[in-house]
């Protein structure tokens, strides 16, 4: 594939990522991460505020930490530093330089699945797929499945997606080139994966089986010999200089982990997580039950193209044995893990955010179904993943248009009433199929486009004595019915209509145009 169609392939993902973006840090996860990288650019340390979200620790010097990693602020770093010359240029009110920071600061993810999708198109064309197809399965990737609202989000999932899946994309370019750059590209995933967060260490040993696959070839531990076989995932004398890369980029990973937890809190084991008890607590049935067939929280219910991949694994399976164990393995493992996790819906959040980084490896497997329909003339299952890619994008506009948080003030479940570990914790949106954030935010959305019509939401008024929030009393009561796109938080800014009205126009120029000449490219059956 020609590098300028591949620089086109990211410049159309990031022009609809950036049309549809929020430019706004809500969460209390969004904001632990904004000010994390703040205090890393303003005063060159670790520690946050206190007072502004509960979801951090004090450390070693009584000071207050977020902890868990610092991958996604690192990566984040730039656009908060581009937010602070865009205040340093313009003449920008002060009031407003906080909104700035963070819209700069949420263009991250934006960036990162865009980097998603030309990696996931490259992965997917690995496995001999047409181009039209690998095409059309990044676009259900991106546009028809929850990664999509995350991508206007200043969460760490579409960090890990592109890791988790870098690894396994950078080890088959190995097996496929044999190019050791390729090992330490798939090293510094992992150890990116590990430092945005340390809960991924439990898929090392099935990493570790798959780097010894592609360096020594095709074999099953379990097997006869198995000794041997174990011993050659540690160590093969013929490979070495593969092997030294992988324990570098493992010295790298916990190294820096064990440095990074030492420097806050004294203890290369301690993390911040290992501070808040015994999180996996969870009833694994529960967890298992509301990852996968929930109305609120199904990981298939925000993701209708992975229906594909059940009718598809068989044949995939058939050519691609490894990668299917590989596959099934990391999905039980993460499946599991999160089930037993006390937040397993990972609220708020739209959908089952903690399964995301599994979408890419579920996608690829429904992808063969489709190849052997496109080389067999049968058109049923086209129309089937038409239909699944259309629903998915219906589902990811609820998404996008309402923020979570605002869908779960509507319906009076936040402020929570509970806690984490009440089986009544969020139950209405969780299992109540009236009250499913996949239908309800369609449902807020005519609310709110009513009150607009009707003159209740306009201009805010916004405070600066407010870090989190600075919005007036008055303002916060109209959050719930506010529409989630940056060029309505600058009518909500008090912008003028019609520089937001050419903007906006300008970017759907943009992306018509980026995406005819994408079309163009690869919408072609070879």
């Amino acid at each position: 594939m020609k590098k300028n169609n591949l620089i086109l392939l990211f410049c159309f993902f990031l022009i609809v990522c950036l049309l549809t973006a929020g430019g706004r840090v809500a969460s209390s996860d969004e904001n632990g991460f904004f000010l994390e990288v703040q205090s890393l650019v303003e005063q060159q340390t670790l520690a946050i505020p206190e007072g502004i979200i509960n979801n951090g620790v004090y450390g070693k010097d009584g000071r207050y930490y977020l902890g868990g990693g610092i991958g996604f602020s690192l990566v984040a770093l730039p656009f908060y530093i581009i937010g602070k010359l865009a205040i340093a240029i313009l003449p920008i009110p002060d009031a407003y330089h906080i909104f700035i920071l963070k819209g700069a600061f949420s263009l991250t993810n934006q960036f990162l699945t865009a980097l998603l999708a030309v990696m996931f198109f490259m992965y997917a064309r690995s496995f001999n797929y047409s181009t039209r197809l690998a095409f059309f399965l990044t676009a259900a990737l991106i546009f028809s499945t929850n990664i999509f609202p995350y991508a206007k989000s200043a969460m760490r999932e579409p960090l890990l997606t592109l890791s988790l899946l870098g690894i396994f994309f950078f080890l088959r370019q190995f097996e496929l080139n044999r190019k050791i750059s390729f090992l330490h590209a798939a090293g510094f995933c992992f150890a990116l994966l590990i430092h945005t967060k340390l809960v991924f260490i439990v898929l090392l040993p099935v990493i570790a089986i798959y780097f010894s696959h592609t360096v020594n070839g095709p074999y099953l531990p379990w097997r006869s010999n198995w000794p041997k076989n174990l011993l050659s995932i540690m160590w093969n004398q013929t490979n070495s200089k593969f092997y030294f890369a992988m324990y570098l980029w493992l010295l790298v990973a916990f190294g820096g982990m064990a440095l990074y937890n030492f420097v806050q809190f004294g203890n290369i084991f301690s993390s911040g997580y290992t501070e808040k008890g015994q999180p996996f607590t969870n009833p694994l049935w529960v967890g298992v039950y509301g990852l996968l067939f929930s109305s609120g929280k199904s990981f298939f219910l925000y993701a209708p193209v992975t229906v594909l991949t059940f009718v598809s694994f068989r044949n995939f399976a058939k050519e691609h044995r490894i990668e299917a164990c590989v596959f099934v393995s990391i999905f039980l493992i993460m499946l599991i893990v999160h089930a037993k996790f006390f937040s397993w819906a990972g609220d708020g959040s739209w959908g089952p955010r903690y399964l995301i980084p599994l979408l890419p490896f579920c996608v690829v497997i429904a992808g063969k179904r489709l190849q052997n329909s496109l080389e067999q003339r049968r058109n049923f299952s086209k129309l089937a993943a038409i239909a699944l890619f259309l629903l998915g994008i219906g589902i990811q506009t609820g998404g996008t248009s309402v923020y979570l948080g605002s869908y779960l003030r509507w319906i009076g479940e936040y402020p929570f009433t509970t806690n984490f570990s009440d089986p009544e914790f969020l139950y209405k949106s969780h299992f109540i199929p009236n009250y499913s954030p996949v239908t309800g935010h369609w449902k807020l959305l005519f609310v709110s486009l009513q009150k607009h019509a009707d003159g209740e939401i306009g201009p805010l008024s916004v405070t600066s004595d407010r870090q989190r929030i600075p919005l007036s009393e008055n303002d916060q009561a109209k959050l719930p019915y506010l529409i989630d796109y940056w060029f309505m938080y600058a009518y909500y800014g008090g912008a003028r209509p019609l520089w937001i009205i050419v903007a906006a126009a300008a970017g759907l120029v943009l992306t018509a145009f980026l995406g005819w000449r994408t079309c163009r490219k690869f919408c072609n059956p070879y």
